[in-house]
């Protein structure tokens, strides 16, 4: 056995020492390189992926730019585009809100075309289902369909965008969707279709008789009061610091405030608002918002993650996007409903409308010749402006207009000759005063009028004969006055009681017909002259002539008329005592008579202080008192003409326009500048699903589907919200041959049965919260680098409300990443 020395053990030792730590050392220099690799490697991953995320974030800028310019340049008056917003060819950039079905397959009437790639490839496109990643396979044949919004069905189309490219010389493609916010109910602003409680209140004033309550219940669950009340206090702080049943003060301090509401209300918010956006109808389950607190309709009957298949998936997202008509349970509120939308008040060169009730009349005359187009332009804009004025003030002097070498008179109220009477002497009616005579001025109009300006002319061959002046007697509204020629001949025909009080004059001059003694045996007389009444008033150096009564021989025929009273009245019902046609009746002076009233009846009751709405407008006539002693109410009247002969018809063409450039509804009223604009919460009945529409005051469903179907079947459309009045159904209330006799008409019982104000009234009531254009729209985004390259998803809302030239700004009001699908 072999001993090694300690030495030489030491010295083997000490080599496989060195041996080991040598492995070892080199062991942690090859790890240590392969993590500097690694780190290297993970560096280089991050700062690529810090560089993609900086050029998606590049290209969604881009499309945000792109969209501010086309919304900057879509503005009327900018560069003289079209008046309204609807997704056809003129708004290539805008979506249809909703799809429709066709057979088995759903499609999107239009989809956003921001680039002019799509041209021709952007109508009628199918609505497929689409993961929420996959590679762009078919660019080339402007098909590749893109699901924008997130909810897992196609929307959109893939579109390069022009001059940007990755750092990796990559393309950059977008998919772009582009909604109206004015297609869906403002939370914030509507209430329900009776604020106050009371049905006879809803005349379409205010956005608050919008139904926003229809949202908070489904059929078979209807909303109850506790949904309004909890409506109310989550918009008014629970009521802490202000009364949440006051609306009225709701609706000065929060729906006509443009920053911030006045005082501690608490209105939903750009929170709630991208909730209802996220993935357009989906239901982020993660979160919930003070919103659908109060609604819980909008979490129920809802898709939580992108639809995944097609079939019977594809067919519960569309009963969920769009509602064929039978309200369908599975409908999704969510998507219809917003806390944020404006438009503006602008005619179509982008200035400020003019307000009927306020605007002085050189400015109602411009906007008016401005809308017409028609060969009597001037005339009828010139008489309506005089007239407009007349119906809002509250005095009954005659405005005044010179226009085309022609001055023009407002139709204001005045007297008519309602009934005349008289007795002739039996033994000597050639002594005038023998016989008696009386005339009676009826006031069917609810206001007094002062008779200082008015006065009677008896004439003959149209030559006056003798004037009776009525100063300064005053009638009261839907009054009588009557003039008799004696004291003697008021206590014949039994009215010394109207001659005490004032309703009454007796004046000598008031001789109806003369006499002349023919034989003495037999005793005859016969009748030498007889005259005609003329009803005037002077205006300025001017006498207008408002009534005729032509007699007649026959009823003054000594051997017929002598010794007994007669009487002749025209029918003071129904206004048809404007027709210059007496019937035979008995004492009625200074009473209402009851004559049978069978002529055309105009209802010219048309003095209210102000127009409730714009679409009453055609309650003014189109025609005036004029110093033409035969071109009288009565004389114009008498062939009974068609209305639209006599006020303006929404339904011709000729004056569609008018209310692209005339307003009621004005944010002056409620204390802001003359160049305010904006109003909130309006309906842009171009966008809207017939479901929205169908909350507006007075609307009814079937006529909401209708203006639906009108609207997309027409080219482009609507122009003007008065093109409303085409489509089928809504002159629903004057489909009964009856007077309406309850609201929604301004008049209910006034006798004219199925009349403009009857046929237009739905119409009218919902002009002032109707509209053909919007200033809020929302963008769903997608931007991928290359055709299969990371991709980022977001929503921006747009608000252009003070775009009026090309060189102001789009405001944003919200940039936001889309989360995943939770």
């Amino acid at each position: 056995m072999r001993i090694l020395d300690k030495k030489a053990l030491f010295n083997w030792r000490t080599t496989g020492s060195a041996l080991i730590l040598t492995v070892v050392l080199t062991s942690l220099l090859a790890i240590v390189g392969v993590l500097f690799v690694m780190m290297s490697r993970v560096d280089k991953i991050a700062t690529s992926a810090i560089l993609e995320n900086k050029e998606l974030n590049f290209a969604v800028e881009s499309v945000i730019a792109k969209i501010t310019e086309e919304l900057v340049l879509d503005v009327p008056g900018v560069v003289g585009q079209e008046y309204h917003d609807y997704p056809g060819p003129q708004d290539k950039w805008l979506a249809s809100f909703e799809p429709y079905r066709s057979g088995n397959n759903y499609y999107w009437r239009q989809i956003s075309d921001l680039t002019g790639y799509l041209t021709g490839y952007a109508r009628d496109v199918q609505a497929k289902v689409l993961p929420e990643y996959s590679p762009i396979t078919d660019f080339n044949q402007p098909a590749a369909t893109a699901d924008a919004d997130g909810d897992g069905v196609s929307d959109s189309k893939w579109a390069k965008l022009n001059d940007i490219t990755s750092s990796k010389g990559k393309p950059i493609y977008a998919a772009i969707r582009i909604i109206d916010n004015g297609g869906m109910l403002n939370v914030n602003t509507a209430l329900k279709f009776d604020p106050g409680g009371r049905r006879e209140t809803v005349d379409g004033s205010s956005q608050m008789q919008i139904n926003l309550i229809a949202l908070a219940g489904r059929a078979g669950n209807l909303p109850t009061l506790a949904n309004e009340i909890d409506l109310l206090k989550a918009r008014a702080n629970y009521g802490a610091g202000v009364d949440y049943m006051d609306i009225n003060k709701y609706e000065k301090d929060v729906i006509w405030r443009y920053d911030e509401p006045n005082g501690p209300y608490t209105p939903f918010d750009i929170s709630d608002e991208l909730e209802l956006r996220y993935r357009f109808l989906l239901n982020n389950t993660a979160i919930d918002t003070r919103l659908e607190d109060w609604a819980v309709e909008f979490r129920r009957a809802t898709l939580s993650t992108p639809v995944a298949s097609g079939g019977q998936q594809l067919d519960a997202w569309f009963k969920r996007a769009y509602d064929t008509g039978n309200v369908d349970p599975n409908y999704a509120y969510r998507h219809i409903a917003t806390t944020y939308n404006i438009d503006r008040i602008i005619d179509p060169n982008g200035r400020k409308m003019v307000n009927v009730n306020t605007a002085p009349l050189n400015q109602i005359h411009q906007a008016l010749l401005a809308g017409i187009n028609s060969a009597e332009r001037e005339r009828i804009a010139a008489q309506l402006a005089v007239n407009i004025i007349d119906f809002r003030d509250v005095d009954v002097d005659v405005t005044t207009f010179s226009s085309g070498g022609r001055t023009y008179y407002g139709f204001e109220a005045q007297p008519f000759i309602s009934e005349m009477a008289f007795k002739i002497s039996q033994t000597d009616p050639a002594t005038s005063t023998n016989n008696y005579f009386a005339i009676e001025l009826h006031n069917p109009f609810n206001v007094d009028i002062p008779l200082s300006s008015f006065r009677l002319e008896l004439r003959l061959n149209n030559a006056v004969v003798s004037t009776i002046n009525l100063a300064p007697h005053v009638m009261a509204s839907n009054s009588r006055f009557v003039i008799t020629n004696s004291s003697d001949a008021s206590r014949e025909f039994g009215i010394t009681g109207l001659m005490s009080i004032g309703s009454g004059k007796e004046d000598g001059n008031l001789l109806l017909a003369k006499y002349s003694l023919v034989s003495t045996d037999p005793l005859i007389y016969t009748l030498s002259e007889r005259y005609d009444i003329y009803l005037l008033r002077k205006v300025g150096p001017a006498d207008l002539y408002l009534d005729q009564q032509k007699t007649e021989d026959a009823w003054f025929a000594w051997d017929s008329a002598k010794g007994k009273s007669q009487f002749y009245c025209r029918p003071d019902s129904n206004w048809n005592v404007i027709y210059q046609n007496l019937e035979s009746t008995s004492n009625t002076l200074g009473k209402t008579n009851a004559a049978t009233a069978t002529r055309k009846n105009y209802n010219l009751e048309n003095f209210m202080s102000r127009f409730v709405t714009a679409g009453d407008i055609t309650r003014v006539v189109t025609f005036g008192p004029s110093i033409d002693p035969n071109d009288m109410i009565g004389v114009r009247l008498a062939l009974e003409p068609p209305e639209e002969l006599v006020r303006l018809d929404w339904r011709n063409p000729a004056f569609a326009n008018v209310l692209q450039y005339l307003t009621v509804i004005d944010p002056t009223i409620f204390g802001w500048g003359l160049n305010e604009t904006r109003i909130k919460g309006r309906i842009n009945i171009n966008t809207a699903p017939w479901f929205v529409m169908a909350q507006l005051p007075w609307m009814r469903p079937p006529i909401a589907q209708a203006i639906v179907a009108h609207r997309d079947s027409s080219a482009g459309g609507f122009r003007s919200i008065s093109e409303l009045v085409l489509v089928a159904g809504m002159d629903f209330y004057s489909a009964d041959p009856a007077d309406l006799t309850t609201f929604p008409d301004l008049t209910p019982g006034d006798g004219a049965g199925g009349d403009f104000e009857e046929r237009d009234v739905i119409f009218s009531r919902i002009s002032n919260l109707a509209t053909v254009r919007s200033d809020v729209f929302t963008a769903y985004i997608l931007a991928r680098i290359g055709v299969d390259g990371p991709q980022k998803r977001v929503i921006a809302i747009f608000d252009r409300s003070t775009v009026s030239s090309a060189g102001d700004k789009v405001r944003i009001v919200a940039l936001h990443p889309v989360p995943d699908p939770r």
